[in-house]
């Protein structure tokens, strides 16, 4: 695993950002946060990230699937893309595995956290 890993943590909820910062509490990544579709692409376009874990349904009527689209459309660099959410959806699945999307996770999961972890590290082998 390199170094210095970055992740850009995507959700309109404050309390799920920190929960999702907290997984990599005791890891030396670097961790920046976005709280709308817009702020994501602005700090995509600015920068390359490793990992990217995005909301399903962000605030504003905007999607995660919405900004992993515009952002391939403008041809952003990204790393491994991790798209979760509280509302389960097979055509959203379908729909981000056609984009690209590592892994699709339901925030509903007990073992969520753990699931994180575990995909993170083999996206970064």
């Amino acid at each position: 695993m390199r170094a210095s890993v970055s992740v850009l943590v995507v959700d309109d909820n404050a309390n799920w950002r920190k929960t999702f910062r907290s997984i990599f509490a005791d890891r030396a990544f670097r961790i920046v946060e976005a709280e709308t579709g817009t702020d994501a692409l602005n700090k995509i376009s600015k920068g390359y990230f490793d990992i990217l874990l995005i909301d399903l349904k962000l605030g504003g009527g905007c999607t995660g699937i919405e900004v992993i689209s515009r952002a391939k459309e403008l041809n952003l660099r990204m790393g491994a893309i991790f798209l979760v959410t509280g509302y389960p959806d097979a055509n959203a699945m379908f729909e981000a595995f056609e984009l690209g999307v590592f892994e699709f996770l339901e925030k509903g999961d007990v073992d969520l956290m753990d699931q994180i972890r575990t995909k993170v590290d083999e996206a970064l082998k």
